[in-house]
């Protein structure tokens, strides 16, 4: 038996790359879908402070950017932006 490559019939298969604008629809779909998420938490904080609200506001942010570590910090700040307390 001879060990030579044969000339096997080749079909074409169509690619599994997804089209650079294709991509790029899906990765500006995924980046909506999760800014909308975001926005429905944080709305969804109650209006009124209560002692677990810088605890629900962090766990609110944390889909940005999973594993991720947030932090809420409440003050006061003068019109220029400066930290009153």
């Amino acid at each position: 038996m001879n060990n030579t490559t044969r000339d096997v019939p080749t079909r074409d298969v169509p690619s599994r790359e997804v089209p650079a604008r294709e991509g790029m629809a899906r990765e500006s779909t995924g980046v909506i879908r999760s800014a909308v998420r975001i926005t429905e938490n944080i709305c969804s904080l109650p209006a009124v402070a209560t002692q677990d609200w810088c605890d629900l506001a962090a766990a609110a942010l944390l889909p940005l950017c999973p594993p991720a570590i947030a932090a809420v910090f409440i003050g006061q700040l003068e019109p220029n932006g400066t930290v009153v307390r």
